[in-house]
């Protein structure tokens, strides 16, 4: 009768009894009534969704197609077919042994198989899988802690003298291959203030590694910084020269609350940063409400700048402004020696970019 694969040795399954998919439950509720099965299962990937009582998917890595007697699995019988095209299978079992049970049986459960591949092959059932990936993906990263943190160096244009790192999240890139990913997936899965959480106290641990005097760069979502856990951990290193950039893993809707949410913050002595300068009317409008003690020139205006008039003039007017508000201002992206001349020609103070090193 040949064989089915049901999971490789070692192999961790995340089990569905209620899957977000209505229709592969329904599908799987299909062959358990076809086959007098009192439990239906898809193992799918590193996934597992059960139809029916609380069996567990047998532990071998292979196993004849059909076991009419499989009381050594802590089954009655058990019957399977592979998912065409897909690394996955359809299993159904008995709680007790039928010793009628033979070949005839996998022609309903082929068929289940076949609409199962082909659901699962729509662009919505691969946007549920690739959801719950992630939030598989996320939930490891969390009970792991498998978060690490690099820094960048801030320095001053005019003799290169490092001011500041910027701490910057890292993922395991077979995972989430960039930190953007992690974050929107944790965010997708109400697990983005979590993540953060995870990440600034990975990211606070590095203050032992600063030099005396040097600030520590710190990325949170409002939605982060208006949790009193966040409060608590920045205000518990408010004499370690600290900034907080206020990203946009989560939109902002209320900028008086979030400056409400700030002021605890800007009374220890945290400045506040805003990134992105230059780069549209939504960042100007960030600034606006903001008033930061920090603001970072966008990587669009750097770039070329030393050859482009029409991006000297707005970074021009982006240093006086900062100037004019006593703020800070950091050119982001610096790469090459001629953009750094032209930015502290045009007045700018401070740079961050791969001229100096990227982060480690």
């Amino acid at each position: 009768m040949g064989t089915i694969a049901v999971a490789e040795a070692g192999q961790a399954l995340m089990v569905q009894r209620s899957g977000p998919d209505p229709q592969l439950d329904r599908l799987l509720a299909l062959a358990c009534k076809h086959l007098g099965a009192d439990v239906a299962w898809l193992v799918f990937g590193d996934q597992v969704v059960v139809s029916g009582g609380p069996v567990e998917p047998p532990p071998q890595s292979a196993l004849p197609a059909v076991v009419p007697d499989a009381r050594h699995l802590g089954l009655g019988w058990f019957a399977g077919v592979p998912l065409l095209d897909l690394d996955g299978m359809v299993g159904c079992a008995g709680l007790l042994p039928d010793l009628s049970l033979d070949a005839s049986a996998l022609r309903p459960l082929g068929l289940v198989a076949d609409l199962i591949a082909e659901h699962l092959g729509s662009p919505a059932a691969q946007a549920r899988q690739e959801a719950t990936r992630n939030e598989t993906a996320v939930r490891h990263t969390l009970a792991t802690g498998a978060v690490r943190s690099v820094v960048q160096p801030v320095v001053r244009l005019k003799d290169g003298v490092t001011v500041a790192y910027e701490a910057l999240a890292r993922f395991d890139p077979a995972v989430f291959a960039t930190p953007d990913r992690a974050f929107a997936a944790a965010e997708a899965c109400g697990l983005g203030l979590e993540l953060e959480l995870l990440a600034l106290s990975t990211a606070l641990g590095k203050l032992d590694t600063l030099p005396p005097g040097i600030w520590l760069g710190l990325n949170l979502s409002a939605s982060a910084v208006a949790d009193p856990r966040t409060q608590e951990l920045l205000l518990q290193h408010s004499d370690c020269n600290l900034g907080v950039e206020i990203t946009e893993h989560t939109p902002i809707a209320d900028y008086q609350q979030l400056n409400a949410d700030l002021q605890p913050l800007r009374r220890a002595g945290i400045n506040i940063v805003v990134d992105d300068a230059g780069a549209g009317f939504a960042s100007l409008s960030h600034i606006l409400q903001l008033r930061p003690d920090t603001i970072k020139l966008d990587i669009s205006l750097v770039r070329g700048i030393q050859g482009d008039p029409v991006r000297r003039a707005l970074a021009r007017s982006l240093v006086g402004f900062a100037h004019e508000i006593g703020a800070a201002l950091i050119a982001e992206g610096v790469e090459t020696e001629a953009e750094r001349e032209t930015l502290a020609s045009l007045g700018a103070t401070y740079g961050q970019g791969y001229l100096w090193g990227k982060p480690f």
